[in-house]
């Protein structure tokens, strides 16, 4: 078997396409069954690409920033993460700091790249003194444990409409 070379490395607006392809196929294999296929099916990858290209088009270096993780030996953007200051200001959720995204394509789920993708957002957060940060996830995500593993502690749960769904989301936080 190959050894698979991952580079972890800031996203550039020329990974728009890329992430937009990672976000729509992540979303679809691991959340098949929980959101409706008919939300799923609808998920358009030129729509993904319009909003990445406006997130990206911020530049790097700045409060908000996203990571990509790269197959060395194929040159493919195969997962991202992104992260920046909290969006909710509710006392609730005293984070100051927010990973609002880690996405990996199913075929490289299980190898420590998350890990990797969750380690870049979290030293970006911490350099720009965001801490504790916080994310929120699906609780009937697959990868929930993810985060347990990742030593996140719950701090609270709330409702989110996708689609025509209402779904529980758990809150989970941590100190640095």
């Amino acid at each position: 078997m190959k050894e698979l070379s991952i580079e972890i490395r800031e996203a550039t607006l020329e990974d728009a396409k890329a992430i937009a392809y990672v976000h729509v196929e992540s979303w679809r294999s691991s959340y098949a069954g929980i959101i409706p296929d008919s939300f799923l099916n609808d998920l358009d990858y030129k729509e993904r690409e319009a909003m990445w290209v406006q997130i990206l088009s911020q530049g790097t270096g700045q409060e908000s920033q996203s990571f990509v993780a790269v197959d060395q030996s194929t040159e493919e953007v195969i997962g991202f993460s992104s992260s920046g200051p909290a969006r909710l200001k509710d006392e609730q959720f005293f984070a100051k700091g927010e990973i609002y995204a880690i996405y990996l394509l199913k075929s490289y789920q299980g190898l420590g790249i998350g890990r990797q993708l969750f380690e870049a957002a979290r030293y970006h957060l911490l350099g720009l003194d965001l801490k504790p940060f916080m994310l929120w996830v699906l609780e009937q995500n697959p990868n929930f444990r993810f985060y347990q593993k990742m030593q996140g502690k719950s701090v609270g749960r709330a409702n989110t409409s996708i689609g025509d769904s209402v779904l529980p989301e758990v809150a989970f936080a941590w100190d640095a």
